[in-house]
């Protein structure tokens, strides 16, 4: 698999900007607000890119240029993120999610076109495993802040890497708009469930920095947190294709069912003024290490039947989660601004309202096939 060794140094990088970026201006600023405007102008940009991005492949052939472009971006913008002007920085930070946006859909792409049905299964498998051993690292390297020159080195290694093992790699232009046109009307409640999900998801991952804040934690907890989960995620990965296949629903269900509890019981520890301290990890934990269950059953029953327009698909849905984060993290900025708690709790009954909207999904998906 050393198609996916370029997109494994591109993770690395960019899991350590995502982390510290946010962190270094929540340091400074104490502003949950501005925590989640950033986070908003990064999401809404990563979704408009998702979208735009997803057509693009679908329309032609080429993947190599394309997988050569994403690393180059990144070197072109990272330099401005953490550029002395606050303006400058934060627009850059929003320009990295447009051009980041290219990775999910490519490399889904990359899969669907170079390997045959047996060996898909083991090539999503690994991709995930690269990603989130660049997930790992970049959150263990981001506790240590790195200078430039060695998120730059990461990125050239990317670059080098690609060139050894992606020059060969093509694809086939598969767009059809009748039949995309057609499968959104399908997917409709689903998008919806997806939009929600998110949404309250987002609202948990963005308080999660004040949340340490006021319990008193150590900035390095976040760091240590991300790392922990990355690692969680990576076995969640490899066991999820075999422990979910025929039971896609039923664990859908459950990691909607587990998450909002988590989100009731943290807005209750905030009302009550508890101080749980180092407690907040494997509450983090517990909360985020499902998603992998979560994400394979979800896909798995959208894009059964799905025969074109993957890309467009994919990037529709990529879209959808990224609008989610938009209004998940300027939600939860306002409303955690002066009550963390409610936000929170506003986070219980957006996944509340998810596992509703996947119940008619199904319901609908069962009756017509």
């Amino acid at each position: 698999m050393k198609v996916f060794i370029g997109q494994t140094f591109i993770t690395i990088v960019l899991t350590e900007l995502s982390l510290v970026f946010p962190v270094q201006i929540y340091s400074e600023t104490h502003s949950i607000l501005l925590l989640g405007i950033i986070t908003t102008i990064y999401n809404a940009l990563n979704a408009l890119g998702s979208y735009i991005w997803g057509d693009i492949l679908d329309g032609n052939e080429r993947r190599f240029e394309f997988v050569l472009l994403l690393p180059l971006s990144i070197i072109a913008i990272s330099p401005f993120i953490f550029y002395k002007n606050e303006i400058v920085s934060i627009l850059s930070y929003g320009l990295l999610g447009f051009f980041t946006a290219l990775d999910s859909p490519l490399y889904s792409l990359i899969i669907l076109e170079n390997f045959s049905i047996d060996e898909m299964p083991k090539a999503n498998s690994r991709l995930s495993q690269m990603t989130l051993i660049g997930n790992v690292v970049g959150s263990v390297i981001a506790s240590f802040h790195p200078s430039e020159n060695i998120l730059l080195l990461v990125l050239f290694s990317s670059v080098v890497s690609s060139i050894l093992f992606n020059r060969k790699l093509k694809g086939v232009s598969n767009k059809n708009k009748s039949e995309r046109l057609s499968d959104l009307k399908r997917l409709n409640n689903a998008l919806l469930s997806f939009f929600s999900f998110n949404f309250a998801a987002e609202i948990f991952f963005t308080l999660y920095i004040p949340l340490n804040y006021l319990m008193k934690n150590p900035e390095y907890f976040i760091f240590l947190s991300y790392a922990i989960l990355y690692t969680l995620d990576e076995i969640s990965y490899s066991m999820s294709i075999k422990l979910v296949k025929n039971s896609e629903q039923y664990y859908i269900y459950f990691t909607l069912f587990l998450r909002d509890i988590i989100s009731l019981i943290v807005s209750l520890i905030i009302l009550s003024n508890i101080r749980i301290g180092v407690a907040t990890i494997p509450i983090f934990l517990a909360f985020g290490s499902i998603y992998p269950l979560y994400s394979t059953s979800f896909f798995t029953l959208i894009f059964r039947g799905l025969k074109r327009n993957r890309a467009t698909i994919l990037g529709i849905f990529n879209s959808t989660e990224d609008i989610a984060s938009i209004f998940g993290s300027l939600i939860g900025g306002i409303v955690g601004d002066n009550n963390l708690w409610g936000a929170y709790l506003t986070a219980f009954y957006v996944f509340t309202l998810s596992a509703f909207l996947m119940a008619r999904h199904l319901r609908n998906f069962v009756s017509s096939s």
